[in-house]
């Protein structure tokens, strides 16, 4: 699980939180904007990727920039890469 925050305290908060309650599940976070270039790490390279973007966040784009961000998310997960809005 690689969740992406720009608040880094609140983040490695949760990560550490999730990663002690899910013995089972590795937990990658990443301090970033995610409307900025995202290097994701370098653990997950060979695994299949499933971005989630919370559905409303992006009404909060105009429709020219929410299109830009897709493409962004895109290029964020790769080729064969699936996006759950």
């Amino acid at each position: 699980f690689v969740p992406i925050d720009i608040s880094g305290d609140y983040l490695e908060d949760s990560a550490a939180s999730l990663d002690a309650e899910h013995e089972g599940v590795r937990v990658y976070p990443v301090v970033a904007d995610f409307t900025k270039d995202v290097t994701l790490p370098p653990a997950i390279d060979d695994l299949p990727r499933l971005g989630f973007f919370p559905g409303s966040t992006i009404g909060n784009f105009v429709p020219r920039s929410a299109t830009d961000l897709l493409r962004h998310f895109r290029a964020i997960l790769g080729t064969g890469s699936k996006l759950l809005i």
